[in-house]
């Protein structure tokens, strides 16, 4: 089940960087898939242990954004586009994974 999380987390994640933050930078790409794969297997492994799925799910979600935007400095040099990119993919796949 982590696999599938993982696997629509990557593809909503990955589809808005191309086409609606429309990065040019393949590097990019990469770093958004090995941030992925960290966060969001750790994160599904505490949510699925968790006594009270949606406090930790909001938390969460908190941490994840925090984390990767962090991460996404490093490679834009900028906090504003970092914050953008974290904010409008994590929201994607959130909103994606409530539908699925």
């Amino acid at each position: 089940m982590i696999i599938k999380y993982l696997l629509l987390t990557l593809f909503s994640e990955l589809l808005i960087l191309l086409l609606i933050i429309k990065e040019k930078d393949y590097r990019m790409y990469l770093i958004l898939i090995l941030t992925n794969i960290i966060s969001n297997v750790s994160f599904n492994l505490i949510l699925t242990s968790s006594s009270n799925y949606y406090l930790v799910l909001y938390l969460g979600e908190v941490v994840v954004f925090i984390v990767e935007a962090f991460v996404y400095y490093f490679f834009y040099h900028d906090i504003y586009q970092s914050i953008k990119v974290s904010l409008l993919c994590n929201l994607g796949s959130l909103v994606l994974g409530m539908f699925l």
